[in-house]
């Protein structure tokens, strides 16, 4: 905060007596005294008319849900059969669509669609925590798959670094819940931790 000193707190040493002034009602104006001349001396109060605003298309992955699937079972199926995803469920939202698949009661995705193109927006990782040594490679799997399907360009030992590392750096985290970002060509990462929710690690695309 400014403190300002001075000039309010000062009264002037001398006044004067103001003079009073009479005060006079303003004549009435009509368009009869004061005619319009042209048409460019009128001044016509009008509403602008509403402009449609053009909302901005949703950021997504070139992937509806089914293309999604048989990429990812491709993927899956050379790591471990058991990996792989059925049929996703589409449970339909007022803004965005979304699925759910759980791969056991520990390791979870949700996929969010953009109704008008059906394309996904966005993936959210969840892994809970297991003892199961299976379920844990699954967990360390499942992520890195979804990298490698929506961001092909880049080198799978590169991400696979990256994202293990985001992981840890979550993990290690827990009791601030601090969330690591990163972005890697046209993709963003993030994740965090809690001991309430688990890991949760977001894949969507990086808005320009």
């Amino acid at each position: 905060m400014l403190a300002l000193s001075g000039g309010a707190d000062k009264q002037p040493t001398t006044t004067a007596e103001a003079t009073p002034i009479e005060q006079t009602e303003p004549a009435e104006q009509s368009w009869e005294n004061n005619p319009v001349t042209s048409d460019a001396d009128k001044e016509v109060a009008t509403e602008e008319p509403e402009v449609a605003v053009e909302s901005k298309p949703a950021a997504t992955f070139d992937l509806t849900p089914t293309l999604f699937t048989q990429k990812f079972n491709k993927i899956a199926r050379t790591i471990d059969p058991s990996f792989s995803i059925g049929k996703l469920v589409i449970k339909d939202g007022q803004v965005n669509d979304t699925f759910t698949h759980m791969f056991s009661n520990n390791i979870g995705l949700v996929g969010v669609i953009d109704k008008s193109s059906g394309k996904v927006t966005s993936f959210m990782y969840l892994f809970s925590g297991s003892q199961d040594s299976n379920e844990i490679v699954q967990a360390i799997v499942t992520p890195l798959i979804v990298s490698q399907i929506v961001n092909p360009e880049q080198k799978k030992e590169t991400m696979s670094k990256l994202i293990m590392g985001m992981i840890t750096d979550s993990m290690q985290n827990l009791d601030s819940g601090e969330t690591v970002e990163h972005e890697v060509g046209n993709v963003k990462y993030s994740s965090g931790a809690s001991k309430l929710t688990g890991l949760m690690l977001s894949i969507e695309p990086k808005v320009s």
